[in-house]
């Protein structure tokens, strides 16, 4: 079982670790990721492989919140993330939408507010699709051309 070791201080080397980790540390693999986000913050984290999942666990239940180098460390689950593993269901795409339609401000969701260039007098609104179909040549003669 892989273990996350966060909120690692940039002065932590392995030897640290390991000796945060004694007792542990013969049974385990270790090695510290340093990561650079894309607003040019740094990231510091540690991933510890135990040989088994028992282990593992008592390692975290005995070691999460102790301090390291001035930071409280968190020790959880490591979980290999990548572009496909979303933390969503794996069936979401079937399942039904309950939360409020947050597209309705869409251009073509939207009723035209504008009078229609070739009927002045309309008063009721169209809907850009009834708008579209609508439309003849004449409506173009106001646009720019190239020349």
């Amino acid at each position: 079982m892989d273990v996350f070791v966060g909120n690692l201080a940039f002065n932590v080397t392995y030897t640290d670790l390991i000796g945060f980790f004694k007792g542990f540390s013969n049974k385990m693999k270790l090695r510290i990721v340093d990561k650079r986000q894309d607003d040019g913050s740094k990231n510091r984290y540690a991933i510890a492989t135990f040989i088994s999942d028992k282990l593992a666990l008592k390692a975290i239940k005995k070691l999460n919140g102790k301090v390291l180098r001035g930071e409280r460390l968190v020790l959880r689950e490591y979980f290999n993330r990548y572009y496909a593993n979303e933390r969503r269901a794996l069936n979401w795409r079937d399942k039904p939408w309950n939360g409020v339609e947050r597209r309705l401000s869409e251009r073509r969701k939207q009723t035209i507010r504008s009078q229609p260039m070739n009927t002045p007098s309309a008063t009721k609104p169209k809907t850009a699709e009834v708008e579209a179909k609508t439309l003849s040549n004449s409506d173009y003669t106001q646009l720019a051309r190239k020349g």
